[in-house]
């Protein structure tokens, strides 16, 4: 699968970073009980994930609009709903198809929340820390921009330190749209869990500019209507290989 270190779309600038099959595990928490337990997920295929979160540009060359409150061709595009996202995901891969050498017969979509968080920890096999770079929120500045440097806006992509598999903008900046359906974590191990059928809300990974320190732990996600757009929302692609999670046919915008 990995012929190149990276892959890239030259007109967009989109890189694209392999990760490796793998495992991580996390402590879950009991709901009403007071206990927690350490979950291990498997990831068991390999994909592509973006290096940055999608940019302003990157947006406007495949949507034909910019919707972000920030106006920053390098910022992460923001005020996005879910519903844009996977919009978006389907727009990439159909031009992807007629423009670029990318492997045949793969895909861009959202990452799932289990696969972002993989690749957010980017520690496989090992027990996850609250952030990429252990525990200490002190440091979080290095990595991220979240409430206390963000001066109340988005920044750039990739001005940080990335983390250890080179991937800028995990935590802060924008919060990132998953794939799945928002829903409590099965208690047994998961592999390749990509959430329920159906549910009222889609998981928001990474805090944002605004977020405190601790809504930006690796760990952390809320639940959101998909419909939402608001200046805190962006999205990360991945490219993924059959047989994959498939990008939402029946929402089409046009």
């Amino acid at each position: 699968m990995f012929d190149e270190p990276t892959l890239i779309v030259d007109d967009l600038k989109l890189e694209m970073v392999p990760v490796r099959a793998g495992r991580f595990r996390r402590v879950t928490h009991e709901a009403g009980s007071g206990t927690s337990r350490i979950q291990t997920v498997t990831i068991s295929r390999d994909f592509w994930i973006g290096r940055h979160p999608v940019t302003q540009t990157q947006y406007r060359e495949i949507m034909h609009v910019n919707p972000s409150y920030f106006e920053d061709p390098a910022a992460p595009v923001e005020n996005v709903s879910w519903l844009d996202a996977a919009e978006f995901c389907l727009r990439l891969s159909e031009w992807r198809q007629a423009t670029s050498p990318f492997p045949v017969d793969t895909c861009f979509r959202l990452p799932t929340a289990a696969e972002w968080e993989y690749c957010c920890q980017a520690a496989p096999a090992g027990l996850s820390s609250a952030y990429p770079f252990g525990d200490d929120p002190k440091l979080l500045a290095e990595f991220a921009w979240y409430e206390a440097n963000s001066r109340g806006s988005t920044h750039p992509a990739g001005e940080k330190k990335p983390n250890a598999w080179g991937l800028y903008d995990m935590l802060g900046n924008v919060g990132e749209w998953c794939l799945d359906w928002f829903a409590p974590y099965p208690p047994d191990d998961l592999t390749d869990p990509a959430g329920p059928e159906t549910g009222q809300r889609r998981v928001r990974r990474g805090g944002s500019w605004a977020s405190s320190a601790r809504r930006c732990r690796t760990a952390d996600r809320i639940g959101v209507r998909p419909e939402c757009r608001c200046a805190l929302l962006g999205l990360r692609v991945v490219l993924v290989p059959p047989p994959a999670i498939a990008p939402i046919p029946e929402l089409r915008m046009w």
